[in-house]
């Protein structure tokens, strides 16, 4: 009799102390998982630190990362470049919308071109192997004609492009 009640004895204490050990030690939940610190402290004597991006979010439990926000939106940059020959521009049509940024590369093979379009205050030069490079601003809609300003012969006048502006 005495043996089964030291025997009963020994299984309580065994059962109380695993469940009390238990409750105190909690296997900290993985990193990134949005599982709230439940350790209550530091574990190896580093102090516990939130888990989470910094976004408000960590430990609300849903496990899913609130996407970063777009980057600011600002005047969009059309890119073009126009191949000038004697007596035209390809292309010889530029669309573009009001607020963008209008870069334009302009190239030639054969003699010296320009193109200017004086309502936005745009001039670029090239030569053969010497593109010329500029931008503008499209700040104002509209249908707009650009030209050929240097000199290239005896076509140059009719040298004329259309810029518009939506």
């Amino acid at each position: 009799m005495k043996a089964l009640i030291a025997l009963l004895l020994a299984g309580l204490l065994l059962a109380f102390g695993c469940a009390s050990y238990g409750s105190q030690q909690q296997a900290p939940a993985p990193s990134g998982s949005g599982a709230p610190d439940t350790t209550g402290g530091s574990v190896g004597g580093t102090p516990s630190q939130p888990s989470g991006t910094g976004n408000g979010n960590a430990g609300s439990g849903s496990g899913s990362q609130v996407p970063p926000p777009p980057p600011p939106s600002g005047p969009s940059v059309k890119e073009f470049t126009v191949e000038s020959s004697q007596f035209l521009f390809s292309p010889s049509t530029i669309t573009v919308s009001k607020g963008d940024v209008v870069k334009i590369t302009l190239t030639t093979a054969d003699v010296p071109h320009g193109i200017a379009i004086p309502d936005f205050g745009f001039s670029v030069k090239a030569s053969p192997g010497q593109p010329g490079v500029g931008q503008f601003t499209a700040d104002k809609t509209g249908t707009y004609t650009f030209f050929c300003n240097v000199p290239c012969g005896s076509g140059h006048r009719s040298m004329k492009g259309t810029l518009i502006v939506q």
